[in-house]
């Protein structure tokens, strides 16, 4: 060790251009980090939505979910299964082992539902998908003096608009119950046709579907039959045929019911001063840069409301709020410990040691980020966490092993290499032990389980190579940088200022 230091003390050249290339690819990595609201996740959910339309939740239980319950037991990787069964859908939720891979289960899962063919008639295809975890980006809220048709039209522009930029991929109209038809059925009109409620039912169901009918094959070419006449609007239900009479006359649909387009009667609405508004949320997945897209919402939003009248977009909500203002106190106690070291060092010591110590904390910090694209780190609220924890003791070992070769030169008399060698071995036990009993402390977190590991180890991550860089820097840079300093030489002289200061401080300690 003595020797590692020691060369690192006669070849300062080496020493600056490694902190050169230390900061420079640091601050190019810092610049490729994505910025997200929380540390990124494995997957950990698949999500099995199962339409059944007109069935009850009981129907729906007996029919549908037990199938898909049972067909998936035995399958590897998985930890639990939850289902719910409502009205005309069950959701089932697959939630998986700690580091097995999602594309592998979601593929054997696929494969398990698949293989049922004994559901209802009228279910439909079963949808298999990987839950991607997302954060909130901003809720843009239109509000105007307008239809909630109207207002819906709008959040659908909003949304198309929004998803032609490359960085957002996931957005979602909120505060608009779902489209439905209603159709009502008028009993006089019934009685009239000789008609009853069953029939037009049945007639429905047979005509409004959408179903694949095999294929033709020829000679040149291969015909795929397909009947899909499902209707998503009144009017493309309204010439239905309930019944064919003998006569050759038929009963049509709308002479014996009223169809309109509607919304459903959920209480799901979103309300702006009392108002029924439509929203639009924005998230943003794993890989995209939540700052990124926010800065976009919001010049969208300030373009959009300069070319319309009479409908206004508002933000709502914005869920980078709590990652600037983490952002915003980092750098504020970078920059406020920055300052307070060289002043009170450079008062009590000298201006050239507290140069070197302070900038111990740009060094680290800014040299961790090459470490952080193998970890997979992000700049979120959990790491940036951990870098407002480590800001307070990133100097403590710095400023030991510089006090300590300041005093072996200048009360010990020794010439600066020798100073700089001497005093930062004698402190190499005690420096070691402080991080190293700090670092181990914090490595508990990394061996957390499921989703608290995620979080908090990435903390822990931060914690630890920013200590082990400040150790590193603490022991073969800073002594290599005071030991060529002007403040170790013996024709030194101290400001007026730090002589007038030295001559003050005895008399202001009595």
């Amino acid at each position: 060790m003595r020797n590692i230091v020691k060369y690192f003390i006669q070849h300062p050249t080496i020493v600056n251009l490694f902190v050169i290339l230390l900061i420079g690819i640091g601050l190019m990595s810092l610049l490729q980090t994505k910025r997200t609201a929380f540390p990124q996740q494995d997957i950990r959910f698949l999500s099995i939505t199962i339409a059944y339309p007109g069935a009850t939740p009981v129907e729906i239980e007996e029919g549908v979910t037990i199938k898909v319950e049972e067909n998936l037991e035995g399958i590897q990787g998985i930890d639990r299964v939850t289902s719910t069964s409502q009205d005309n859908l069950a959701l089932i939720s697959v939630e998986l082992e700690e580091g097995v891979d999602a594309n592998i289960v979601l593929a054997e899962v696929k494969n398990a539902v698949d293989k049922i063919n004994n559901f209802p008639q009228g279910v439909e295809s079963p949808v298999v998908t990987k839950i991607e975890p997302i954060a909130i980006t901003a809720t843009i809220g239109i509000i105007g003096e307008a239809p909630l048709q109207t207002l819906n039209s709008y959040a659908e522009k909003v949304k198309d608009e929004l998803l032609q930029y490359k960085g957002i991929s996931q957005v979602f109209i909120e505060g608009i119950p779902d489209e439905e038809i209603e159709i009502r059925v008028r009993e006089s009109d019934l009685r009239a046709y000789n008609l009853n409620f069953i029939e037009v039912r049945n007639a429905i169901q047979r005509a409004n579907l959408e179903t694949f009918g095999g294929n033709i094959k020829t000679g040149t070419e291969n015909i795929k039959i397909k009947a899909n006449e499902k209707g998503y609007y009144a009017k493309d239900l309204r010439d239905i045929v309930i019944r064919a009479n003998p006569d050759g006359s038929v009963i049509r649909l709308h002479q014996v019911v009223d169809l309109q387009d509607r919304f459903a009667d959920v209480p799901n609405a979103r309300y702006f001063k009392s108002k029924k508004i439509a929203s639009v949320s924005i998230y943003s997945l794993n890989e995209e840069d939540i700052l990124e897209n926010a800065d976009y919402v919001k010049a969208y939003v300030s373009e959009f409301n300069q070319q319309h009248d009479g409908v206004e977009l508002r933000m709502l909500e914005d869920g980078t709020i709590a990652l600037q203002d983490r952002l915003k106190t980092m750098t504020n106690n970078g920059v406020v410990g920055f300052i307070l070291v060289l002043l009170v060092l450079a008062l009590f010591l000298d201006r050239y040691l507290a140069l070197w110590v302070a900038l111990k904390i740009p060094v680290a910090i800014v040299g961790m980020f090459l470490l952080a694209g193998i970890y997979g780190m992000t700049i979120n609220t959990v790491s940036l966490f951990g870098f407002i924890v480590v800001l307070g003791i990133l100097v403590d070992d710095g400023v030991v092993i510089g006090e300590n070769i300041y005093q072996h030169a200048k009360e010990m008399g020794k010439p600066p290499l020798k100073a700089a060698l001497d005093g930062t071995m004698e402190m190499v036990t005690p420096v070691l032990l402080s991080l190293s009993t700090t670092a181990v402390a914090f490595s508990m977190f990394l061996f957390l389980p499921t989703i608290a590991g995620d979080f908090f180890g990435e903390m822990a991550f931060v914690v630890i190579i920013v200590l082990l860089l400040a150790m590193i820097e603490s022991f073969f840079i800073l002594p290599s940088h005071l030991a060529h300093s002007k403040g170790l030489r013996s024709n030194h002289k101290p400001t007026k200022f730090e002589q007038a200061f030295n001559v003050c401080i005895p008399y202001c300690t009595k």
